[in-house]
């Protein structure tokens, strides 16, 4: 079975974690992503670096309900 990739908006994503001041490391941690350096990659504009669908639905929890501790 191949392992699908899942079509982020890269922008929105980096302007969320610039906007709430949230760390690499942090999303990483939440998600059970390692290495961190992948979270880097989907951060990164010009990479093509993404995540798998079930990364980016924990990204997506993480971002509704875990990121606004940081406000």
């Amino acid at each position: 079975m191949a392992i699908l990739k899942a079509l982020i908006n890269k922008e929105t994503l980096r302007m969320i974690c610039e906007t709430k001041r949230v760390e690499v490391s942090y999303i990483a941690d939440k998600i059970s992503c390692k290495p961190t350096s992948k979270v880097d990659g989907w951060l990164n504009l010009t990479s093509e670096t993404l995540p798998t669908f079930n990364q980016a639905k924990k990204l997506h929890l993480a971002c509704i309900f875990l990121l606004p501790d940081y406000i």
